[in-house]
């Protein structure tokens, strides 16, 4: 489903800058923990740990969303138990109408079968009228 895989990928960009964040504090406590325990208590100066630590300076989790949606590539650290990392959008190309059409009909069945090897024999990706794949042996 494409709104949940969309969700899964925000939430994990959204625990990456967190533990981003965690990480930058926890170094500068090391550092000096009385000046940076003061100033954790107030709010303006805990802006700038966000802005530092953030990764809100090359577009943010937005610009990686957009990223996403506008080639198709997921770039996860997690792999978000997903079998490909490419394919998850289809151009849609404005050159006649019907041709615009058919990209929304057609079923995309991703990387996963042009890395698919089998010992049986050849395995072909095609359809029938319910939508199944059939194996050719």
């Amino acid at each position: 489903m494409p709104g949940h895989l969309v969700c899964s990928f925000v939430q994990e960009k959204f625990e990456e800058v967190f533990m981003s964040i965690r990480a930058g504090v926890l170094k500068e406590t090391r550092q000096d923990f009385s000046t940076i325990s003061a100033s954790l208590q107030d709010t303006s100066e805990m802006g700038k740990y966000l802005d530092r630590y953030g990764q809100l300076s090359g577009g943010g989790i937005g610009k990686k969303v957009q990223h996403f949606l506008s080639t198709g590539n997921i770039i996860s650290t997690t792999g978000l138990d997903l079998m490909q990392v490419s394919g998850y959008t289809i151009v849609a190309e404005r050159l006649n109408f019907l041709r615009y059409c058919a990209h929304f009909r057609s079923v995309h069945r991703g990387q996963f079968f042009m890395e698919v090897k089998t010992t049986v024999g050849f395995s072909m990706p095609c359809t029938y009228s319910r939508w199944r794949t059939m194996r050719i042996a």
